[in-house]
């Protein structure tokens, strides 16, 4: 929620969700996303990049990501890196995210 906030606050369109289940059900709703930024650890062994994967695969295209974790492991390290997703750590600085995102967006923005 601290998220969502911030990023309304700069005044981005935010949905948010608190399972894999609620992501499902917003595309089916017809929810589409230019960016996902999830928290890595989900309930239920899911994780952020079954998120992403779930995402990208309805919407059929590369949307850029950022997965958030409290795990400074080696292991969350080298599945963010391995899977392509930038990795903010908690807490996550506002100054850094907001210039995370205008990055992702700008490049996404020139890839198309």
């Amino acid at each position: 929620s601290g998220t969502t906030g911030i990023l309304a606050s700069w005044g981005c369109q935010v949905s948010a969700a608190a399972s894999l289940e609620q992501v499902e059900h917003l595309l089916r709703e017809g929810m589409e996303w230019d960016l996902i930024i999830s928290d890595y650890q989900l309930a239920n062994d899911m994780s952020g990049i079954d998120v992403i994967d779930l995402v990208r695969q309805h919407q059929n295209k590369q949307l850029p990501c950022i997965l958030v974790s409290g795990d400074t492991s080696p292991t969350v390290l080298k599945l963010a890196s391995v899977s392509g997703h930038h990795l903010l750590h908690k807490p996550v600085r506002p100054a850094k995210l907001r210039s995370l995102v205008v990055h992702l967006l700008e490049d996404e923005h020139q890839n198309n």
